[in-house]
């Protein structure tokens, strides 16, 4: 997964990714404007069993959890290691401080470019 978020990188086009969960799902299924914009992302990742669970039970035996704060911690050293910025958005804004916080500490070589916390109501233009 991270040489395919490597390679959305170094395309500069733009790109983003959604780990998906249950909860993103139904969100999808109840509103199709939400199911538009998820079915875009570049790069949907699994997090959640029950997700797996039925992609295994479709076929797919390769499925497998990735948990997202794990992956967010790979990605950010990857970012680090060669040089690149990375940006965060939503969640509360202690938890993107936590973050900023946390990179300073572990990551001090790591430039955050953005970092985001939407209010919690519909986005306007």
């Amino acid at each position: 997964m991270i040489a395919r978020i490597d390679e959305l990188v170094k395309n500069r086009a733009g790109a983003y990714v959604c780990f998906s969960t249950v909860h993103m799902v139904m969100e999808a299924y109840d509103d199709p404007a939400f199911a538009v914009r998820v079915n875009a992302a570049d790069l949907i990742i699994t997090d959640g069993m029950l997700i797996v669970w039925m992609q295994r039970l479709q076929g797919r035996s390769e499925a497998t959890r990735i948990r997202p704060n794990a992956q967010m911690i790979t990605l950010c050293r990857h970012a680090e290691e060669n040089g690149l910025s990375v940006g965060f958005y939503g969640g509360k804004p202690e938890v993107i401080a936590s973050i900023k916080d946390r990179i300073s500490a572990d990551l001090p070589s790591l430039r955050v470019a953005y970092a985001y916390s939407p209010p919690f109501r519909p986005l306007t233009d």
